[in-house]
Protein backbone atom coordinates (compact mmCIF):
# COMPACT_ATOMS: atom_id res chain seq x y z
CA UNK A 1 0.00 0.00 0.00
CA UNK A 2 2.77 2.31 0.41
CA UNK A 3 4.31 2.03 -2.60
CA UNK A 4 1.51 2.50 -4.19
CA UNK A 5 0.63 5.73 -2.19
CA UNK A 6 4.43 6.97 -3.32
CA UNK A 7 3.75 6.20 -6.87
CA UNK A 8 0.31 8.26 -6.75
CA UNK A 9 2.26 11.31 -5.21
CA UNK A 10 4.49 11.20 -7.43
CA UNK A 11 2.50 10.58 -10.49
CA UNK A 12 0.42 13.93 -9.54
CA UNK A 13 3.90 15.66 -8.61
CA UNK A 14 5.04 15.28 -12.40
CA UNK A 15 1.51 16.40 -13.78
CA UNK A 16 1.50 19.68 -12.08
CA UNK A 17 4.95 20.01 -13.61
CA UNK A 18 3.52 19.37 -17.04
CA UNK A 19 0.30 20.83 -16.37
CA UNK A 20 0.99 24.17 -15.51
CA UNK A 21 -2.59 25.05 -16.06
CA UNK A 22 -4.69 23.74 -13.58
CA UNK A 23 -8.50 23.36 -14.94
CA UNK A 24 -11.12 23.43 -12.58
CA UNK A 25 -15.00 21.79 -13.30
CA UNK A 26 -18.15 22.41 -13.01
CA UNK A 27 -21.74 20.69 -12.86
CA UNK A 28 -23.86 23.75 -13.54
CA UNK A 29 -23.44 27.62 -14.48
CA UNK A 30 -24.57 28.96 -11.03
CA UNK A 31 -21.76 26.94 -9.86
CA UNK A 32 -19.47 28.04 -11.96
CA UNK A 33 -20.45 32.00 -11.38
CA UNK A 34 -20.50 31.59 -7.37
CA UNK A 35 -16.79 30.20 -7.49
CA UNK A 36 -16.11 33.74 -9.30
CA UNK A 37 -17.96 36.03 -7.00
CA UNK A 38 -16.30 33.99 -4.06
CA UNK A 39 -12.81 33.97 -5.47
CA UNK A 40 -13.20 37.56 -7.12
CA UNK A 41 -11.91 36.67 -10.41
CA UNK A 42 -12.79 36.25 -14.07
CA UNK A 43 -13.45 32.59 -15.79
CA UNK A 44 -11.50 31.36 -18.53
CA UNK A 45 -12.94 28.82 -20.45
CA UNK A 46 -11.34 26.82 -22.29
CA UNK A 47 -13.76 25.18 -24.89
CA UNK A 48 -12.36 22.26 -26.25
CA UNK A 49 -13.70 18.93 -27.58
CA UNK A 50 -12.21 15.41 -27.70
CA UNK A 51 -11.95 15.33 -31.94
CA UNK A 52 -9.66 18.71 -31.73
CA UNK A 53 -6.61 18.18 -32.99
CA UNK A 54 -5.40 21.89 -32.24
CA UNK A 55 -6.88 21.91 -28.77
CA UNK A 56 -4.46 18.95 -27.61
CA UNK A 57 -1.42 21.44 -29.30
CA UNK A 58 -2.64 24.37 -27.20
CA UNK A 59 -2.85 21.80 -24.11
CA UNK A 60 0.93 20.70 -24.81
CA UNK A 61 2.49 23.86 -26.59
CA UNK A 62 0.62 26.86 -24.47
CA UNK A 63 -1.17 25.44 -21.17
CA UNK A 64 2.09 23.48 -20.00
CA UNK A 65 4.12 26.96 -19.84
CA UNK A 66 4.60 28.28 -16.57
CA UNK A 67 4.14 31.95 -17.27
CA UNK A 68 0.46 31.41 -18.75
CA UNK A 69 -0.15 29.44 -16.24
CA UNK A 70 0.88 32.03 -13.40
CA UNK A 71 -0.89 34.24 -15.61
CA UNK A 72 -3.96 32.49 -16.09
CA UNK A 73 -4.18 31.57 -12.51
CA UNK A 74 -3.65 35.03 -10.66
CA UNK A 75 -6.52 36.51 -12.88
CA UNK A 76 -8.82 33.47 -13.57
CA UNK A 77 -10.77 30.44 -12.57
CA UNK A 78 -9.40 28.04 -15.57
CA UNK A 79 -11.81 26.15 -16.01
CA UNK A 80 -11.68 22.95 -19.05
CA UNK A 81 -14.77 22.09 -21.20
CA UNK A 82 -16.24 19.57 -23.39
CA UNK A 83 -18.66 21.63 -25.76
CA UNK A 84 -19.94 18.81 -26.92
CA UNK A 85 -20.09 15.77 -24.02
CA UNK A 86 -20.75 18.06 -21.05
CA UNK A 87 -24.28 19.90 -20.06
CA UNK A 88 -22.75 23.22 -19.24
CA UNK A 89 -20.75 22.99 -22.38
CA UNK A 90 -23.45 22.77 -24.10
CA UNK A 91 -25.74 25.36 -22.79
CA UNK A 92 -21.99 27.57 -23.21
CA UNK A 93 -22.45 26.66 -27.12
CA UNK A 94 -25.54 28.05 -27.24
CA UNK A 95 -25.32 31.11 -25.82
CA UNK A 96 -22.06 32.52 -27.72
CA UNK A 97 -22.22 30.64 -30.39
CA UNK A 98 -19.07 28.62 -30.34
CA UNK A 99 -18.73 26.48 -33.06
CA UNK A 100 -15.18 26.21 -33.85
CA UNK A 101 -12.39 25.08 -31.46
CA UNK A 102 -10.26 25.63 -29.73
CA UNK A 103 -11.66 28.29 -28.48
CA UNK A 104 -11.08 30.59 -24.80
CA UNK A 105 -14.10 32.43 -23.26
CA UNK A 106 -13.58 34.95 -20.77
CA UNK A 107 -16.64 35.86 -18.43
CA UNK A 108 -16.89 37.81 -15.87
CA UNK A 109 -18.77 36.55 -12.21
CA UNK A 110 -21.45 38.38 -13.14
CA UNK A 111 -21.95 35.82 -16.20
CA UNK A 112 -20.86 38.87 -19.40
CA UNK A 113 -19.11 37.76 -22.09
CA UNK A 114 -15.65 39.96 -21.87
CA UNK A 115 -13.64 38.82 -24.52
CA UNK A 116 -12.82 35.70 -26.64
CA UNK A 117 -9.11 33.99 -27.97
CA UNK A 118 -10.23 31.96 -30.83
CA UNK A 119 -8.17 28.99 -31.81
CA UNK A 120 -4.52 28.13 -31.42
CA UNK A 121 -1.81 30.57 -31.75
CA UNK A 122 2.38 29.94 -30.86
CA UNK A 123 2.90 30.73 -27.18
CA UNK A 124 3.83 34.12 -27.93
CA UNK A 125 0.94 35.10 -29.53
CA UNK A 126 -1.35 33.23 -27.34
CA UNK A 127 0.30 35.24 -24.06
CA UNK A 128 -0.25 38.09 -26.46
CA UNK A 129 -3.77 37.67 -26.43
CA UNK A 130 -4.06 36.89 -22.74
CA UNK A 131 -2.73 39.67 -21.75
CA UNK A 132 -5.14 42.01 -24.03
CA UNK A 133 -8.10 39.61 -22.28
CA UNK A 134 -6.43 40.26 -18.54
CA UNK A 135 -6.98 44.44 -19.46
CA UNK A 136 -10.17 44.56 -20.60
CA UNK A 137 -11.04 42.43 -17.17
CA UNK A 138 -8.80 45.28 -15.49
CA UNK A 139 -10.89 47.78 -17.08
CA UNK A 140 -14.24 46.16 -16.73
CA UNK A 141 -15.07 45.74 -20.82
CA UNK A 142 -18.06 43.68 -22.20
CA UNK A 143 -18.70 42.19 -25.31
CA UNK A 144 -21.96 44.59 -25.23
CA UNK A 145 -24.16 42.68 -27.52
CA UNK A 146 -24.47 40.05 -24.99
CA UNK A 147 -26.40 39.75 -22.11
CA UNK A 148 -26.04 37.42 -18.65
CA UNK A 149 -29.39 35.69 -19.77
CA UNK A 150 -28.55 31.84 -20.54
CA UNK A 151 -32.01 31.03 -21.03
CA UNK A 152 -32.92 33.05 -23.98
CA UNK A 153 -35.75 31.67 -26.51
CA UNK A 154 -33.70 30.18 -29.88
CA UNK A 155 -35.65 28.58 -32.92
CA UNK A 156 -35.67 25.11 -33.19
CA UNK A 157 -33.19 24.46 -35.53
CA UNK A 158 -30.56 26.47 -33.71
CA UNK A 159 -30.58 23.94 -30.68
CA UNK A 160 -30.29 21.21 -32.47
CA UNK A 161 -26.98 22.57 -34.67
CA UNK A 162 -25.26 21.75 -31.64
CA UNK A 163 -24.56 18.43 -30.22
CA UNK A 164 -24.96 17.58 -26.97
CA UNK A 165 -25.16 14.94 -24.25
CA UNK A 166 -28.55 14.23 -24.65
CA UNK A 167 -28.84 14.77 -28.78
CA UNK A 168 -26.78 14.60 -32.09
CA UNK A 169 -25.99 17.64 -34.08
CA UNK A 170 -28.58 17.94 -36.87
CA UNK A 171 -28.55 19.61 -40.15
CA UNK A 172 -30.48 22.68 -41.24
CA UNK A 173 -31.78 23.86 -44.21
CA UNK A 174 -31.35 27.01 -46.06
CA UNK A 175 -34.87 27.57 -46.19
CA UNK A 176 -35.96 27.34 -42.60
CA UNK A 177 -33.33 30.10 -41.75
CA UNK A 178 -33.95 32.26 -44.07
CA UNK A 179 -37.41 32.10 -43.26
CA UNK A 180 -36.59 32.80 -39.57
CA UNK A 181 -34.46 35.40 -40.52
CA UNK A 182 -36.77 37.41 -42.98
CA UNK A 183 -39.46 37.35 -39.71
CA UNK A 184 -37.45 38.99 -37.59
CA UNK A 185 -37.85 42.96 -37.16
CA UNK A 186 -34.90 43.67 -35.25
CA UNK A 187 -31.76 41.97 -35.77
CA UNK A 188 -29.80 44.04 -33.01
CA UNK A 189 -30.48 41.19 -30.70
CA UNK A 190 -27.77 37.99 -29.72
CA UNK A 191 -30.23 35.70 -30.81
CA UNK A 192 -30.19 36.43 -34.47
CA UNK A 193 -26.48 37.21 -33.96
CA UNK A 194 -25.90 34.16 -32.69
CA UNK A 195 -27.79 32.67 -35.93
CA UNK A 196 -25.69 34.76 -38.45
CA UNK A 197 -23.08 33.44 -36.65
CA UNK A 198 -23.94 29.73 -37.06
CA UNK A 199 -25.64 29.37 -40.16
CA UNK A 200 -24.27 32.51 -42.39
CA UNK A 201 -23.24 30.38 -44.84
CA UNK A 202 -27.04 29.78 -45.82
CA UNK A 203 -28.03 33.75 -45.98
CA UNK A 204 -29.82 34.30 -49.39
CA UNK A 205 -28.81 37.45 -51.06
CA UNK A 206 -31.98 39.69 -49.50
CA UNK A 207 -31.07 38.43 -46.22
CA UNK A 208 -27.66 39.25 -46.90
CA UNK A 209 -28.34 42.68 -47.92
CA UNK A 210 -30.31 43.00 -44.70
CA UNK A 211 -26.88 41.86 -42.65
CA UNK A 212 -24.63 44.87 -44.48
CA UNK A 213 -27.23 47.39 -43.42
CA UNK A 214 -26.86 46.13 -39.85
CA UNK A 215 -22.49 45.60 -40.05
CA UNK A 216 -21.68 48.84 -38.50
CA UNK A 217 -24.10 47.50 -35.51
CA UNK A 218 -22.31 44.59 -34.99
CA UNK A 219 -19.02 46.32 -34.75
CA UNK A 220 -20.58 48.36 -32.09
CA UNK A 221 -22.01 45.75 -29.94
CA UNK A 222 -19.94 42.50 -30.59
CA UNK A 223 -16.55 43.58 -31.92
CA UNK A 224 -15.09 44.44 -35.20
CA UNK A 225 -13.25 41.55 -35.30
CA UNK A 226 -16.06 38.99 -34.68
CA UNK A 227 -18.20 40.77 -37.07
CA UNK A 228 -15.72 40.51 -39.64
CA UNK A 229 -15.42 37.01 -38.93
CA UNK A 230 -19.14 36.83 -39.62
CA UNK A 231 -19.25 38.94 -42.85
CA UNK A 232 -16.66 36.49 -44.15
CA UNK A 233 -18.53 33.66 -43.28
CA UNK A 234 -21.77 34.99 -44.94
CA UNK A 235 -19.67 35.76 -48.23
CA UNK A 236 -18.27 32.91 -48.53
CA UNK A 237 -19.95 31.57 -51.04
CA UNK A 238 -19.51 34.59 -53.09
CA UNK A 239 -15.65 34.63 -52.81
CA UNK A 240 -15.43 31.13 -53.97
CA UNK A 241 -17.14 32.28 -56.98
CA UNK A 242 -15.48 35.21 -57.28
CA UNK A 243 -12.11 32.73 -57.27
CA UNK A 244 -13.31 31.20 -60.67
CA UNK A 245 -12.84 34.97 -62.57
CA UNK A 246 -10.51 34.15 -65.40
CA UNK A 247 -10.04 37.77 -65.55
CA UNK A 248 -7.23 38.61 -62.90
CA UNK A 249 -7.78 42.62 -63.49
CA UNK A 250 -11.83 42.14 -62.90
CA UNK A 251 -11.03 40.15 -59.85
CA UNK A 252 -9.19 42.37 -58.11
CA UNK A 253 -11.87 44.95 -58.17
CA UNK A 254 -14.42 43.15 -57.49
CA UNK A 255 -12.62 41.70 -54.33
CA UNK A 256 -11.98 45.20 -53.32
CA UNK A 257 -15.48 46.15 -53.72
CA UNK A 258 -16.48 43.13 -51.60
CA UNK A 259 -13.97 44.18 -48.63
CA UNK A 260 -14.50 47.95 -48.57
CA UNK A 261 -17.23 47.64 -45.73
CA UNK A 262 -14.30 45.79 -43.88
CA UNK A 263 -11.14 47.27 -41.46
CA UNK A 264 -7.20 46.25 -41.30
CA UNK A 265 -8.82 44.27 -44.70
CA UNK A 266 -4.82 43.99 -45.73
CA UNK A 267 -5.15 39.83 -44.26
CA UNK A 268 -8.02 39.16 -46.73
CA UNK A 269 -6.77 41.30 -49.40
CA UNK A 270 -3.85 39.06 -49.26
CA UNK A 271 -5.61 35.45 -48.26
CA UNK A 272 -7.99 35.70 -51.36
CA UNK A 273 -5.08 37.03 -53.88
CA UNK A 274 -2.86 34.33 -52.83
CA UNK A 275 -5.87 31.48 -53.09
CA UNK A 276 -6.94 32.99 -57.07
CA UNK A 277 -3.05 32.84 -57.98
CA UNK A 278 -2.95 29.18 -56.25
CA UNK A 279 -6.88 28.10 -58.04
CA UNK A 280 -5.30 29.71 -61.35
CA UNK A 281 -1.73 27.90 -60.90
CA UNK A 282 -0.25 31.09 -61.09
CA UNK A 283 2.50 30.08 -58.67
CA UNK A 284 5.51 32.46 -59.36
CA UNK A 285 3.00 34.89 -58.74
CA UNK A 286 1.52 33.44 -55.28
CA UNK A 287 5.33 33.19 -54.13
CA UNK A 288 6.41 36.83 -54.75
CA UNK A 289 3.10 37.63 -53.34
CA UNK A 290 3.53 35.65 -50.28
CA UNK A 291 7.82 36.32 -50.17
CA UNK A 292 6.49 40.42 -50.06
CA UNK A 293 4.01 40.40 -47.06
CA UNK A 294 6.29 38.18 -45.11
CA UNK A 295 9.27 40.97 -45.61
CA UNK A 296 6.69 43.84 -45.20
CA UNK A 297 3.95 42.55 -42.45
CA UNK A 298 3.98 41.37 -38.87
CA UNK A 299 2.61 37.70 -39.53
CA UNK A 300 3.52 35.42 -36.96
CA UNK A 301 -0.25 34.78 -36.00
CA UNK A 302 -0.72 33.86 -39.61
CA UNK A 303 1.82 30.80 -39.73
CA UNK A 304 -0.55 28.02 -40.48
CA UNK A 305 -2.11 30.17 -43.29
CA UNK A 306 1.95 30.48 -44.59
CA UNK A 307 2.82 26.64 -43.89
CA UNK A 308 -0.22 26.18 -46.05
CA UNK A 309 0.75 28.06 -48.74
CA UNK A 310 4.00 26.12 -48.78
CA UNK A 311 2.43 22.98 -48.26
CA UNK A 312 0.59 23.44 -51.72
CA UNK A 313 3.47 24.79 -53.27
CA UNK A 314 5.28 21.08 -52.34
CA UNK A 315 2.35 19.34 -53.93
CA UNK A 316 1.46 21.33 -57.23
CA UNK A 317 4.87 23.22 -58.24
CA UNK A 318 8.14 21.77 -59.85
CA UNK A 319 9.63 25.31 -59.94
CA UNK A 320 13.27 24.45 -57.58
CA UNK A 321 13.33 28.22 -57.68
CA UNK A 322 10.22 28.64 -56.01
CA UNK A 323 10.47 26.29 -53.74
CA UNK A 324 13.66 27.37 -52.10
CA UNK A 325 11.70 30.44 -51.30
CA UNK A 326 9.13 28.59 -49.87
CA UNK A 327 11.89 26.91 -47.93
CA UNK A 328 13.24 30.08 -46.70
CA UNK A 329 9.81 31.24 -45.38
CA UNK A 330 9.67 27.96 -43.48
CA UNK A 331 13.39 28.34 -41.87
CA UNK A 332 13.22 31.60 -41.31
CA UNK A 333 9.77 32.62 -40.11
CA UNK A 334 7.57 29.75 -39.20
CA UNK A 335 9.55 27.36 -37.47
CA UNK A 336 11.14 30.45 -35.67
CA UNK A 337 7.86 30.88 -34.69
CA UNK A 338 6.15 27.47 -34.17
CA UNK A 339 8.27 24.61 -34.06
CA UNK A 340 5.44 22.20 -34.45
CA UNK A 341 5.36 19.48 -36.13
CA UNK A 342 3.06 19.96 -39.37
CA UNK A 343 5.68 22.95 -39.91
CA UNK A 344 8.53 20.59 -40.14
CA UNK A 345 6.88 18.15 -41.42
CA UNK A 346 6.47 20.50 -44.65
CA UNK A 347 9.88 22.05 -44.32
CA UNK A 348 10.89 18.65 -44.89
CA UNK A 349 9.09 17.99 -47.91
CA UNK A 350 10.41 20.94 -49.56
CA UNK A 351 14.09 20.03 -48.97
CA UNK A 352 13.32 16.58 -50.59
CA UNK A 353 11.55 18.11 -53.22
CA UNK A 354 14.64 20.20 -53.81
CA UNK A 355 17.38 17.22 -53.77
CA UNK A 356 18.53 18.50 -50.44
CA UNK A 357 18.45 15.00 -48.97
CA UNK A 358 20.44 14.88 -46.27
CA UNK A 359 18.70 18.04 -44.34
CA UNK A 360 15.62 16.55 -45.29
CA UNK A 361 16.21 13.18 -43.72
CA UNK A 362 17.10 15.57 -40.31
CA UNK A 363 13.96 17.56 -40.67
CA UNK A 364 11.63 14.24 -40.92
CA UNK A 365 13.47 12.91 -38.48
CA UNK A 366 12.71 15.96 -35.91
CA UNK A 367 9.16 15.98 -37.37
CA UNK A 368 8.46 12.20 -36.34
CA UNK A 369 9.91 12.74 -32.87
CA UNK A 370 7.79 15.74 -32.24
CA UNK A 371 4.70 14.56 -33.84
CA UNK A 372 5.03 11.31 -31.69
CA UNK A 373 5.28 13.26 -28.61
CA UNK A 374 2.65 15.91 -29.70
CA UNK A 375 -0.01 12.16 -30.29
CA UNK A 376 0.49 13.38 -33.92
CA UNK A 377 -0.36 10.21 -36.78
CA UNK A 378 3.23 10.72 -38.42
CA UNK A 379 2.36 8.04 -40.79
CA UNK A 380 2.48 10.32 -43.38
CA UNK A 381 6.05 12.01 -42.26
CA UNK A 382 7.78 8.08 -41.99
CA UNK A 383 6.50 7.62 -45.76
CA UNK A 384 7.98 10.79 -47.06
CA UNK A 385 11.12 9.55 -44.87
CA UNK A 386 11.41 5.87 -46.98
CA UNK A 387 11.38 7.90 -50.14
CA UNK A 388 14.31 10.58 -48.58
CA UNK A 389 16.42 7.41 -47.35
CA UNK A 390 15.55 5.72 -51.02
CA UNK A 391 17.02 8.46 -53.02
CA UNK A 392 19.67 9.11 -50.34
CA UNK A 393 20.72 5.21 -51.31
CA UNK A 394 20.46 5.70 -55.05
CA UNK A 395 23.65 5.54 -57.03
CA UNK A 396 24.37 9.47 -58.36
Amino acid sequence: MKKVSLLVVLLAFISKCFAQVSFKHFQTLDEMLNAAKEEQKFIFIDAYTDWCGWCKVLDQKVFSDKSVGDSIHRYFIPVKMEMEKEELGYIISLKFAVNSYPQALIINPNGELVDIINGYSPLENYKKSLTDAIAKTKSKEIIKGYSNNYKLKYPNFYVKGFKSPSHKKELVDSVTVNKFLTQQKDWNNEVVWNILNKHGYSLNQLNKNKFNTQLNAYKALFGDERATQVYMRIFNKDFDLLLLNPDEDSFKLTLAQYLKPLNNNWWYQYYFTSSYYEKHNNYAALTYLTDSVIKHTELKEYTNQINETAWNLYKTCDDKALLKIAINWMKDYVLLNDPAYNFIDTYAALLYKTGNYTAAKNQALLAIKVGKADGEDVAGTEKLLLKIEEALASPK
